[in-house]
């Protein structure tokens, strides 16, 4: 009877270690699948930061000859009012001649009428037929070659102003062409270079709402990991109470066994060795409960001694793992090794968990430091004016904070991971 309910005991004890051994494999199955899942998204949000850095690159050099352009336009537009003031004073050159073109025509049309009242053109022959003596020829030879030379001139001179104005006027016209055709040409460059801008801007914000949800994905994936490793840490807790407290079969058995032989003792005469046998057996041996072990944090330990143990890793911008951390990539990934989901940016990060004063800093928070440069760092406070954070100087090592660069850095920003 005694070897028959002990049996059942056994059987069940078995069968339930069993059914903890089986929750636990597939829960560290499960874990694996995570972290593997996990790995993928970093991966991409790796690459997803490296393209939205590459595309702020791009903007950068398209802003820069945006200004050279804009540059190019300034001095065309200047030029182009210098050739605007000039053709104003050529119109004033322009209305001078034009005015002595007049005079001079009024001469013409004086000398013509004279001509005509006097019968016509005057020719040699009628200045010669006409004189009344040697001294009077002489006169009126000389006075027909004046007038003939003074037409002449009047008519050269008149010529010349009418082709220095259309020359002055082809030129100028010709120079505000050539400022109109570089105005065009600046202007589509300007264009097309705020198309690119405008198609990069579109791709930036593409790229960072991938990132958010791949931060976000993997801020799912964090605390289905912790909720994983509390399980398995349940899973351990709950085996390890089995194997110290007997179970309700074994009770059971050794309770029978107890009635079986104090009803022997009572009605059969049995020598005391026996007596002491059946008072032995009839009382239950007091098993010694060991300890129970704590389960171990559900966050896989503390972000500080998780951060010291990759201490000595170079600094890579944009780094996540620990081939190369930047700041915020360092602090993030020591807090997701605890078990803690942090987002990737430093700015983000921020604003993550609670604030708190800097006189009530704890070893654990994110302190948080502005470069002379604008740009912003982070770190983990270890306590006494150190924290412990990836520096592009060091890589991930403590520095102070109580002296030199980085006390005149700290910008009062402390936040507690919650």
């Amino acid at each position: 009877m005694k070897k028959t309910v002990l049996t059942i005991g056994t059987i069940a004890m078995v069968t339930l270690s069993g059914a903890f051994f089986t929750n636990s494999v597939s829960a560290e199955q499960s874990l694996d699948d995570v972290q593997a899942e996990r790995q993928e998204v970093k991966s991409e949000l790796s690459k997803a930061e490296s393209k939205i850095a590459d595309v702020l690159y791009d903007i950068k050099d398209l802003n820069e000859e945006l200004v050279k352009l804009e540059t190019v336009l300034e001095k065309n537009q200047e030029q182009l009012g210098k050739v605007e003031e000039e053709l104003d004073e050529y119109e004033e050159e322009i209305d001078t001649i034009n005015t002595r073109i007049e005079e001079r025509n009024e001469i013409l049309k004086n000398r013509i009428a004279a001509y005509q009242e006097n019968g016509g053109n005057i020719n040699f022959m009628d200045v010669v037929l006409g004189s009344e003596d040697f001294s009077h020829l002489i006169s009126r030879t000389e006075a027909a070659s004046k007038i003939a030379t003074a037409d002449k001139e009047l008519m050269e001179e008149q010529e010349k102003d009418m082709e220095l104005v259309e020359e002055k006027v082809e030129e100028q016209e010709a120079v505000k062409e050539d400022l109109k055709e570089i105005e065009f040409v600046t202007t589509t460059q300007v264009e097309e270079v705020d198309k690119k801008k405008k198609s990069l801007k579109n791709k930036e914000a593409d790229l960072k709402e991938k990132k958010a949800s791949l931060e976000s994905e993997d801020s799912s994936l964090a605390s289905l990991e912790s909720e994983i490793r509390a399980e398995i840490a349940a899973v351990a807790e709950a085996a390890e109470s089995e194997t110290t407290t007997p179970s309700t079969p074994e009770v059971a058995a050794e309770t029978t066994e107890s009635n079986e032989t104090a009803e022997q003792t009572s009605n059969s005469n049995v020598s005391s060795n026996s007596n002491s046998n059946s008072s032995n057996t009839s009382t239950p041996a007091k098993k010694e409960s060991k300890p129970k072990n704590n389960p171990a944090p559900a966050n896989g330990g503390s972000a500080i001694s998780i951060g010291k143990s990759v201490m000595g890793t170079p600094y890579a911008w944009g780094g996540t793992s620990p081939g190369g951390f930047d700041c915020s990539g360092f602090v993030q990934w020591a807090y997701g090794q605890a078990g803690k989901s942090l987002p990737r940016d430093t700015g983000a990060q921020m604003n993550s968990g609670t604030a708190v004063s800097y006189s009530q800093a704890q070893a654990g928070d994110l302190v948080f430091f502005t470069n002379p440069g604008g740009s912003a760092h982070v770190g983990i406070y270890l306590g006494g004016g150190q924290f412990l954070g990836s520096q592009s100087s060091t890589g991930v090592a403590v520095a102070s904070m109580s002296s030199g660069y980085w006390k005149d850095a700290f910008n009062g920003n402390v936040r507690r991971v919650n």
